[in-house]
């Protein structure tokens, strides 16, 4: 990389030679694709492509200048780690270059250290940083089965779980990989080191992460539950770019007021590993229970009944039942009150006429529909749902 000066306005710009014939011909190739890429962004905290001249033998790239080095050169002179503070003002940047590139379908795939560089400070970001490298990114061409991707590339340090395992993987590999930049930027080490590769791959397959040692003890609740969310070995369940720059720790916040309860995926991937477990042992009886201590040390069970995901939650001598179905609503007593439903948009269920709860009356009048509380308006039952003696739709029979 050279320094060079336009002489039309004298502005300074960094000018990378390329000789065709020593790099070869796989190397031109990914100078174009990167090339390519790099006409295509343009985002503050995105290396900067001015300008490309080719000739017969040789291809110039003309790019922003950062006179900074790069931020692994940054995080030694610090010695090994930054503050909490120039952390959070680093990966700020850092994530939201990596939301513009996705929402323009670039997937980078080597995110490290030594491919962001450092800008000229400003008065908001001491640490200006600059992603670069785009020579291995991938950009998706169009939609259908070219979304997964399949080649394994990158830094292995930085590489997520599917991109070792040899199957499709898709953006979420660079959302593992900023993971891994934050942990190395709070702690000074990534969280997966060892001697051999073969080590190595097996520990960032297992993905369990260690905040026991005395450097973490100085680091917020909610930067360690950002790093939860973006190392999940599952990239189903790990934070989007989107979500990511939604997070607490991205907002100043440094505590975590509540953990956020599991999502459905979570659920019924827990639901198929204790019914396995379940099984195995002869207590397979359709309900599996989880415990948990970070609701109040309540303890949950998950009912499988008709089809419909439910979670049991026991408290002391409390119980309650949230429906995790869209599809169905509980059945409330009337003689029951007090009996609470769970705040969460639910189809009110179909009665049949031979119910003793229908809603006709024996002289054929139909009684004021009552209204299912936490229910929206536009989905409470009608008069003449409630009174309709026949249905196009037949219930199902249980088995």
């Amino acid at each position: 990389m050279t320094e060079a000066t336009r002489i039309t306005d004298g502005t300074k710009w960094a000018v990378k030679a390329i000789n065709k014939e020593r790099a070869g011909s796989a190397h031109v190739k990914l100078l174009e694709h990167e090339v390519k890429i790099m006409k295509k962004v343009e985002h503050k905290n995105i290396i900067h492509l001015e300008e490309v001249f080719e000739s017969g033998d040789k291809m110039l790239l003309v790019m922003e200048l950062c006179l900074h080095g790069g931020l692994d050169e940054e995080v030694k002179r610090r010695g090994g780690f930054f503050p909490e503070k120039d952390a959070l003002c680093i990966f700020f940047q850092l994530a939201d270059a990596v939301r513009y590139m996705h929402e323009n379908d670039i997937t980078h795939r080597d995110l490290k250290l030594d491919n962001i560089l450092l800008g000229n400070p400003t008065e908001e970001f001491p640490y200006f940083i600059k992603l670069a490298d785009f020579g291995l990114s991938y950009t998706r061409g169009g939609s259908g089965s070219d979304y997964m991707m399949t080649q394994a590339v990158g830094t292995p340090i930085y590489m997520a779980p599917e991109v070792i395992t040899n199957y499709g993987y898709s953006q979420q590999c660079d959302i593992w990989s900023i993971g891994i930049v934050l942990h190395m930027l709070l702690s000074g080490k990534a969280p997966f080191l060892a001697n051999t590769e073969e080590e190595l791959y097996e520990l960032i397959k297992r993905g369990e992460l260690n905040f026991a040692t005395t450097r973490w003890a100085t680091i917020s609740p909610a930067a360690k539950q950002l790093l939860e969310g973006m190392l999940k070995v599952d990239p189903a369940h790990r934070l989007t770019s989107k979500e990511v720059v939604c997070q607490p720790w991205l907002k100043g916040e440094t505590e975590v007021s509540s953990v956020a309860p599991m999502n459905v995926l979570e659920m019924m991937k827990l639901c198929r590993l204790e019914q396995t477990l379940s099984s195995e042992n002869g207590l397979d009886d359709g309900t599996l229970s989880y415990h948990s201590d970070l609701n109040n040390n309540s303890n949950a069970s998950l009912d499988l009944e008709d089809g419909v995901l439910r979670v049991v939650e026991s408290k002391k001598s409390e119980t309650k039942t949230k429906l995790l179905s869209p599809t169905r609503s509980p059945r409330r007593s009337p003689s029951s009150p007090n009996n609470s439903t769970p705040k969460i948009p639910c189809s009110p269920v179909r009665r049949s006429p031979s119910s003793p709860n229908n809603t006709t009356n024996t002289k054929g009048a139909v009684s004021p529909v009552p209204k299912i509380s936490g229910v929206p308006s536009y989905m409470q039952p009608t008069k003449s749902s409630a009174s309709s003696k026949t249905s196009n739709i037949k219930p199902s029979k249980k088995k």
